[in-house]
């Protein structure tokens, strides 16, 4: 006779042992009916509502999955309980992306049975409020948040890839002598790629100093001696200062450094400073013909005296590039790769070490009690779907 639903109070938990005996054996004095389906969940109840709600019922997570994971968060079933309901087995196991619940059971309406086992789950927290607030209050509480040095970075060094392959140095412009429906094509074309090299230029341009500016910040966010929770006016006024301020006092800031960073001195922190007033030029849109310099001709009255000549190609195409050409802002990448790599130097090695880990890290974590910054997760996210066969049915 097929069940209604499942009576949450007649759940028992299973020794370690016996389960793994079950394992081991594939023994059949556990209850198994036709069932072909399989429960997911994702949003109805709270994974760790669910696991802080278990541990204190039935105590530590027993499921034979417990046995194959690492001691890290890189696994692809983080928990497993194996729970008793009159002689037949229910797993509930606790993915990346969702709660998995397995049982051999037949019911009426397998959506009906499921939706009514989550809920009376949580109606039964309630019963267990106590125990559950006190065994929460052990576990970490961590923010996943973006790099914006990562982020920044990856965006940087995908506008240089399709800048490169532009090839804009390379283009070879149309013969204006011969003035047809073929050259008018080419021009289109030549056009639509300049003006896509121009975006991509001066999209680097302007973010070549918030990627170095983004190192420096995440250099104090890590390493401050004086955290925002404990003064934020004066973290935010140190945080708010002058780039060049902030990298002159990050020895007196910070913890880590071995040294001073000689800003006025060293060399890579002049090219980054060179850098940051081109990026300030054009961010404010300052009107500055010394820095925007292309050519020069001069006038009699009205007529024009020519120093050279250039051709309509330049005219048209090339003059826009200036101070944006791919060779010009990979020397200015460089340039900040290497005040980036001077400031790590004035680190203390195991204090480098860390930092370089942890600015490769796109989604790092971040302890708010404790102020602690981590990896939290594998570089590869990882998800899979056991082939359970058509006659098996998923039930969300």
């Amino acid at each position: 006779m097929k069940k209604n639903k499942i009576d949450i109070t007649k759940l028992e938990y299973i020794d370690q042992r016996l389960v793994v005996l079950e394992f081991q054996q594939k023994t059949s004095l556990i209850k198994r009916d036709r069932d072909f389906s399989l429960w997911v969940d994702i949003n109805n109840i709270k994974p760790i509502d669910l696991y802080c709600y278990l541990q204190v019922r039935f105590g530590k997570p027993n499921g034979i999955q417990n046995l194959f994971r690492s001691n890290d968060s890189d696994n692809l079933v983080h928990w497993d309980y194996l729970l008793d309901y009159e002689g037949y087995r229910i797993h509930i196991q606790c993915l990346t992306y969702r709660l998995e619940i397995l049982k051999s059971i037949d019911f009426e309406d397998q959506k009906y049975a499921k939706d009514e086992f989550i809920n009376d789950l949580k109606k039964d927290f309630k019963n267990y409020g106590k125990e559950i607030s006190k065994y929460r209050s052990k576990i970490e509480t961590w923010h996943l948040f973006i790099n914006p040095f990562k982020r920044i970075k990856t965006a940087i060094e995908h506008n240089f890839t399709e800048l490169e392959k532009l090839n804009i140095s390379q283009i070879k412009h149309p013969d204006f002598k011969k003035f047809n429906n073929k050259m008018k094509k080419e021009m289109e074309m030549l056009g639509a790629k300049f003006s896509k090299a121009n975006t991509l230029g001066i999209n680097i341009s302007l973010t070549l100093p918030i990627y170095a500016e983004a190192f420096i910040n995440f250099l104090i966010f890590t390493l401050a001696k004086i955290k925002a929770n404990e003064n934020r006016d004066e973290y935010e006024k140190y945080i708010r200062s002058p780039i060049n301020e902030r990298v002159k006092n990050l020895h007196l800031k910070c913890i880590g450094f071995n040294c001073a960073v000689d800003y006025n001195n060293n060399d890579s922190c002049k090219e980054f400073q060179t850098v940051m007033n081109i990026r300030n030029e054009m961010l404010h849109g300052n009107v500055n013909p010394n820095t925007n310099h292309f050519d020069t001709v001069y006038f009699e009255g009205k007529v024009p005296l020519f120093a050279k000549f250039t051709s309509l190609a330049f005219d048209s195409y090339v003059a826009s590039q200036t101070g944006i050409e791919f060779e010009t802002l990979l020397k200015r990448y460089e340039s900040i790769q290497n005040f980036i790599s001077y400031i790590l130097t004035c680190l203390e090695i195991p204090v480098a070490q860390q930092i370089i880990h942890m600015l490769d890290e796109p989604f790092p974590g971040w302890n708010p009690k404790t102020n602690r910054l981590g990896k939290l997760f594998a570089d590869k996210a990882v998800d899979f779907q056991v082939d359970i066969g058509k006659k098996f049915k998923i039930i969300y």
